[in-house]
């Protein structure tokens, strides 16, 4: 029942919020949530708050019912279940609170995790209406959950000065309020107050609002503002969108494939299997509601084609795009972005409502506290925005010379400076001539060494260390104070700074600066000498992180990488602009290989590699064409394009054993080896896998020694000798157990657990498959995460558990689905097969499993050696209860349906046997 709007409450009428866990852990924790909601002056519900003389569960059910918030903190404790209970007293609460808006926050690491609060977890993560975050320490606790209710108040709750609680909402007004949105975006927080364009937020909303309307076009010369712009609006659209609204800036991108790459990575979409990345992509665009923002179009050649196939794929994704000039797309809507209103320089009263004002005066606070806006330095101001025709990017430029500068002064000199200079091309617009002449103003008040620092800085791609650019100077032999030169940069409004989680601080230009710096670099004829040690750092810094990949510092150098991946691009690419840079080019692809596997990037490593590859002679026989072949055969192989693998990798160890270099040759020797055992030849890999772990450990590399024993345990399995693959794997354990890497610990579980379900010993196989499934979550490798959970349905389907089988074989089949991972969705799909003949629907069964094996065939492959003898079951099944004719009839329709038709009929039947 709704409060009366004029209702008068008394100050100790807050609102209270449940805290549950169990008791005998998170203890620091349960203290920083009391403090944080405390601090946001609300009452915190607690059980060891309140009264004792009542059963625990008459306790935390009378609380439940006086309160309006639920937050739950989960570790690894299920709790106690009480005697006649199914389900602890913590899952009891949560469910009991299925009316509350709920926050729930999940302690990790967790290597000790209860299987009853692991199938609990995996409820919440099923349920769409829930928001879910995961810590480390009871001080990040503390802050999201401040954060996080503060926020959820704000949407929750209907106007401002009435708090209600949600059950007191009627069905009306609940259908209005809605149930609080899980915000999916990667929208970047903006350092500085937005100005005006309230006009422009308008009609563009209005335009994404209409159904017949999918992309919008911002044009507009540099510096007009249309990043921010875009920005502002997915802000605002956030909640029109509920699978999420993502910024993908496109400044470093010249390739449409790079584009599809980018735009992948963004939304969460990662690559498998030898499905096209695009294709990839247009699979996941159907099922999501989506707003993409791509920031920076313009450079992209024949990049109009990704967009019109995305548009013509999916009809819930929208597109806000900025560019310079429109993409002459049938289904574009071109917004041209204006530029701020001027002020009219006779009225003091237009002046300070203008927008070009408003931004001077805000920039201008900001650049110095010292600075006052009266009523004869406004008129000063207005024209100075009417001098830059009211250019957002040249009036913040201009704002940031106060701190030395008055507005009379400013004026004068920026007159000055038009007078003289030309500015750009005669053929550029007017207003595009103006920035230019801006920028060439402010670059000129800088002194000699920032003008220096400023050009140099430029050759960076989506931003930069202090590091970085230290070592960069250093390398050129200058011996001025870098990090003082950014500080007068950032002043000026010519570089930014923003800080990194752990606070490291990260540097970057607005790109039109970046191109004028660029421009400034090109004309004082150091542009090869300072890309040449851009390059040459990031591939010395790669050639570090190589070694650490087999160490546990392996995930800090993958998110590394990924943070520096647009630099690593642009020294790759101009590494590969002439063939006398080739062996450099080569060592720093090479070294590449392993992040675009773990992170995703396979189709663009093997773009590189292909690239790399058109620059060698054939007949060549050097280090550089056999790192080219073996980049080829490896990221090939992890995309499950076998054929082309192993032509490849068969190149590249031809070369390897003329050249006689020992580490390269084990290392081609094991993917050979590899290869050999997808494709089924298991006898025939041990002799290579073998030769490889003979010389790695002669080298002393114990992290390859103990990944060659998990392979040659795969081998051992596809050859039916179990106890062969659990001493390998034992083997591989005892090495890892100094190495403490996390990727070959899950990598040994996950095998483990394989070769236990293929020995029928199911639960010592379900310990292995968790205990890997949650590194693999920590370390988000989406991939082997998606196989952990197929293997967890074969275990569901040997205990008995055909809905629980299901729900797992479901939930992998998406995953790859997404990822593009045809030997995934094979592998799921007979499993589904599996589960409706287990059900007794031979006939449906038959004919997905006949899709399956035309897929797994597709790929030039066979069955992974743990899965082989659930075929073979299942094999045997079908030909007990149907006659042969009848079978091969079922098996044959099976075949004849492509992909997307056996994916269909899958996640139908599925839906049938729901209702």
């Amino acid at each position: 029942m709704n409060k009366a709007a004029n209702e008068i409450r008394t100050p100790d009428q807050r609102l209270r919020i449940f805290v549950s866990s169990t008791l005998k852990e998170l203890a620091e924790e349960r203290s920083a949530v009391k403090d944080a909601i405390n601090n946001l002056r609300l009452i915190p519900v607690m059980f060891e708050m309140g009264a004792r003389p009542h059963p625990s569960d008459e306790l935390y059910r009378a609380y439940l019912a006086q309160s309006q918030v639920f937050v739950g903190i989960y570790w690894q404790q299920y709790g106690w279940v009480a005697p006649g209970k199914d389900i602890s007293g913590i899952e009891d609460e949560y469910l009991l609170a299925a009316d509350l808006p709920k926050l729930i926050y999940l302690k990790s690491p967790a290597p000790d995790i209860e299987a009853g609060l692991k199938t609990m977890i995996r409820k919440i993560q099923a349920d769409n209406s829930v928001s879910y975050k995961r810590f480390s320490t009871a001080e990040e606790l503390q802050e999201l959950v401040e954060n996080d209710l503060a926020l959820l108040l704000t949407e929750y709750f209907y106007s401002p000065g009435q708090i209600t609680s949600k059950k007191e909402v009627d069905s009306s007004e609940e259908k209005t309020l809605g149930r609080p949105a899980i915000e999916i975006s990667n929208l970047p927080v903006q350092p500085t107050q937005f100005i005006g364009r309230e006009h422009e937020l308008v009609e563009i909303s209005n335009l994404l609002a209409r159904t017949d309307v999918r992309l919008v076009t911002l044009t507009g010369p540099g510096g007009t503002g249309k990043t921010r712009l875009s920005l502002k609006l997915g802000e605002r659209l956030l909640e029109k969108y509920p699978s999420g609204v993502h910024f993908i800036p496109l400044a470093e991108v010249r390739e449409p494939e790079l584009m599809i790459s980018k735009i992948a990575a963004e939304v969460g979409v990662r690559e498998g299997g030898s499905q096209p990345l695009l294709d990839t992509l247009k699979n996941f665009f159907r099922e999501e509601h989506l707003l993409i923002i791509l920031d920076n179009f313009e450079q992209i050649a024949q990049g109009q084609g990704v967009i019109s196939e995305l548009l013509e794929a999916t009809s819930s994704v929208n597109f806000l795009v900025t560019s310079r000039t429109r993409l002459n797309l049938r289904a574009e809507y071109e917004f041209f972005v204006p530029t701020l209103t001027l002020p009219d320089v006779a009225d003091i009263a237009d002046i300070r409502q203008s927008e070009a004002f408003q931004l001077f005066s805000d920039r201008a606070l900001a650049a110095s506290s010292n600075f006052k806006v009266d009523e004869e330095n406004s008129f000063v101001i207005a024209e100075i925005c009417q001098q830059l025709d009211g250019l957002p990017l040249a009036i913040e430029l201009a704002a940031a010379r106060i701190k030395i500068l008055s507005p009379e002064m400013i004026l004068e000199r920026l007159s000055s400076s038009l007078d003289v200079l030309t500015g750009g091309a005669s053929d550029l617009p007017e207003r595009q001539q103006t920035l230019r002449n801006t920028l060439d103003w402010s670059y000129s008040l800088l002194e000699e060494e920032s003008q220096t620092l400023f050009r140099w800085l430029s050759v960076f791609a989506g931003g930069f260390s202090l590091e970085a650019a230290e070592e960069m100077c250093r390398s050129q032999g200058c011996e001025f104070d870098v990090f003082s030169g950014l500080e007068i940069l950032i002043d000026n409004s010519l570089v930014r700074r923003r800080h990194l989680t752990g606070g490291e601080p990260r540097f970057s230009m607005l790109e039109v600066i970046r191109e004028y710096a660029m421009e400034k670099l090109s004309e004082s004829g150091e542009l090869d000498a300072i890309r040449e040690q851009h390059a040459q750092y990031f591939s010395n810094k790669m050639a570090e992180i190589n070694l650490l990949f087999q160490t546990n510092q392996s995930r800090s150098n993958l998110n590394w990488i990924e943070i520096e991946h647009d630099n690593l691009r642009a020294s790759l690419s101009w590494l590969l602009e002439d063939s006398r840079r080739i062996e450099l080019g080569a060592l720093l692809l090479s070294a590449l290989d392993w992040f675009w596997f773990r992170r995703g990037y396979l189709s663009e490593g093997r773009e590189w590699s292909q690239k790399m590859l058109m620059m060698i002679e054939p007949e060549e026989r050097t280090a550089e064409h056999m790192m080219a072949l073996f980049s080829c055969g490896a990221l090939a192989m992890w995309q499950g394009d076998l054929k082309e693998a192993l032509e490849s990798i068969d190149k590249a160890l031809e070369i390897g054993r003329q050249l006689e270099y020992a580490y390269y040759l084990a290392v081609i020797l094991l993917f050979k080896g590899t290869t050999l055992v997808n494709m089924g030849e298991d006898d025939e890999a041990l002799s290579f896998l073998e030769e490889a772990l003979s010389i790695f450990a002669d080298l002393g590399i114990e992290w390859y020694v103990a990944t060659t024993r998990v392979h040659l345990a795969n081998a051992a399995l596809g050859s039916a000798d179990s106890e062969k693959a659990l001493e390998n794997l034992k083997l591989a354990s005892s090495m890892n157990s100094q190495l403490n890497e996390d990727w070959l610990e899950s990598f040994i579980l996950n095998n483990l657990g394989e070769v236990s379900r293929v020995r029928g010993e199911y639960d010592l196989a379900k310990s292995y498959y968790m205990r890997s499934e949650m590194l693999f979550r920590e370390m988000g490798d989406t991939g082997e995460l998606a196989r952990l959970v197929h293997n967890l349905g074969y275990i569901a389907l040997h205990e008995g558990d055909l809905d629980g089988a299901n729900q797992y074989f479901q939930e992998s089949l998406e995953m790859f689905v997404k990822l593009g991972n045809l030997r995934g969705i094979a592998e799921n799909l007979t499993a589904i097969a599996d589960v409706w003949i287990q059900g007794g629907d031979f006939e449906s069964g038959a004919r997905l499993f006949g899709a399956g094996q035309a897929i797994i065939d597709e790929t030039g492959g066979d069955w992974w050696p743990a899965d082989r003898i659930e075929i073979a079951r299942i094999n045997q099944t079908l030909e007990e209860k149907i006659a042969s004719d009848r079978l091969e009839k079922y098996f044959s329709g099976g075949k004849l349906m492509n992909m997307e038709q056996a994916v269909s009929m899958a996640q139908i039947g599925n839906s049938m046997s729901s209702a």
